[in-house]
């Protein structure tokens, strides 16, 4: 059984032979990798270029693309404030964000033109059309092409509902016309899927088809959940069974929910509009793999929740042992299993470390 029929029985609880694999980490981890021994080539500059985690480690899920420009004004980026530091740069929602220039994270917010239903009306609904520009069909045949060589399971990664909210409106915002302008949200989130479908149809009948869509949307933090469930179900939830369904008509496409923070609450909810994944369960916020994964055994597969701080320790006795008890306490309760991190692979673990945690992984994650 090869690694893409392996993860095709995972989401469709199908007596798969193992449990998957598949990570994401911080561009930061790698560079650092790299001077504890991470293979690299160098190109004709001189620059180090690291091998590719997804080839190097054989992860079993591999992003083909997907994600298009969906904003409304289409290609618009402007930089409004420079530094050596960082650009305060205004994306095609008129929303501006403070990025660094020399680490990752998460930008900081700073500004929202799109404040009001009358602003979307006038300057930003028009815009939400079709244009085939926004896509890169060139870059998902050719990332297609390697992951079929490969016998990847391939997904569409990147698409969103509620983040692309969160970019445009601002969190304020967003959550305060959730509940005093309802009407005005949802107006917005069927422009999104309307968008969404025009352009993976075009990326359909160009293409082909994925294995998979990958919805990626923060719906919690450390805390608990942005929303009440009452609110995400009729303002989020709702779109997000009207696009599962739609990707289900197109070739049967599963759909998968990355949300990070505190989605215990929400689990009822992603399993009854159809997901048949989560990602990534983070313990650090809250989340119990263990203990969902046996509420939820026969009805969602779970990806993540290896506790990352575990890792960070670079205590490989320590995460030896939890990678152990995961894996024999998964497989005891039959849930459907893809290992990974319970966030992003960070800085702060060795290469050693990740190394040693795979090899545990590999040597327990026969079902």
């Amino acid at each position: 059984m090869n690694s893409r029929e392996n993860t095709i029985k995972l989401f469709t609880h199908n007596s798969p032979e193992r449990i998957g694999l598949w990570d994401f980490w911080w561009p930061e981890t790698i560079k650092n990798w790299i001077e504890e021994g991470y293979p690299y080539t160098e190109d004709e500059n001189g620059n180090k270029i690291p091998k590719d985690p997804i080839d190097f480690f054989d992860y079993d899920i591999v992003s083909i693309g997907g994600s298009y420009d969906s904003l409304p004004k289409m290609g618009f980026s402007e930089i409004t404030e420079d530094s050596t530091e960082w650009t305060v740069t205004k994306n095609g929602a008129g929303a501006s964000f403070k990025y660094w220039k020399n680490k990752s994270g998460t930008p900081e917010h700073i500004a929202f033109e799109m404040n009001s239903p009358e602003i979307w009306e006038k300057e930003y609904k028009p815009h939400m059309t079709f244009n085939e520009k926004r896509v890169n069909l060139e870059h998902i045949k050719e990332a297609k092409k390697t992951a079929e060589e490969k016998e990847k399971y391939k997904v569409y990664l990147g698409i969103s509902i509620f983040e692309w909210l969160r970019s445009s409106l601002g969190d304020v915002c967003m959550l305060e016309n959730m509940l005093l302008c309802p009407e005005w949200i949802k107006d917005i989130t069927d422009s999104i899927l309307s968008m969404h479908k025009s352009h993976y149809e075009y990326m359909f009948k160009n293409t082909g088809y994925p294995d998979c869509a990958w919805i990626t949307d923060d719906l919690g933090y450390s805390n608990g959940l942005f929303a009440s469930p009452k609110i995400l179900e009729n303002l989020i939830f709702k779109p997000y069974k009207e696009l599962i369904n739609w990707f289900r008509k197109q070739n049967n496409i599963p759909s998968i929910l990355h949300s990070c923070g505190n989605i215990t609450e929400a689990l009822p909810l992603i399993h009854e509009v159809g997901y048949v994944a989560i990602h990534p369960l983070e313990v650090k916020a809250g989340c119990d793999l263990l203990k969902e994964s046996k509420k939820y055994k026969d009805k969602l597969a779970f990806i993540g929740g290896m506790d990352v701080r575990i890792c960070e320790t670079n205590d490989k006795d320590l995460v030896q042992k939890e990678v152990s008890r995961l894996c024999n306490e998964m497989k005891s309760i039959g849930a459907m299993w893809i290992f990974g991190t319970d966030h992003s692979v960070s800085p702060r673990i060795k290469y050693d470390t990740y190394k040693y945690m795979l090899d545990a992984y590999r040597e327990n994650m026969y079902y």
